[in-house]
């Protein structure tokens, strides 16, 4: 899915979620720089984006929907993915050190709890 109709599939999404609690400036910028360090995406329904190389240190990406995403090679060190659902997710040489993984459903379906206070 290219850059242009992943921004219109979330935009669409962003429209009809009135529960996001994630700020839509935040996920405005990942779409177009593919990069968005220590922002705000927590409940994004990012189901099948391409993160591939992504920038995301220290994100809160709590309870996000990264069901199928593409986040080979991506940056998520010391990102909050707690509660986070990465089911057939593609984590190929991310770098994931110091993430918060509490309640973390793993891209094989198993449930992690690293992180967790």
């Amino acid at each position: 899915m290219g850059r242009v109709m992943a921004a219109i599939t979330l935009a669409a999404t962003l429209a009809a979620s009135s529960a996001s609690a994630f700020d839509p400036e935040d996920l405005k910028r990942l779409i177009e720089t593919n990069e968005c360090v220590g922002c705000d995406l927590s409940n994004a329904d990012l189901l099948g984006v391409n993160l591939k190389k992504a920038i995301l240190v220290e994100a809160i990406l709590a309870s996000a929907d990264l069901r199928s995403a593409n986040l080979r090679e991506a940056n998520i060190t010391g990102a909050n993915l707690g509660g986070a659902d990465l089911t057939g997710a593609d984590l190929t040489r991310a770098y994931i050190n110091g993430a918060i993984l509490c309640n973390t459903i793993m891209p094989e379906g198993s449930v992690i709890y690293s992180g967790c206070k």
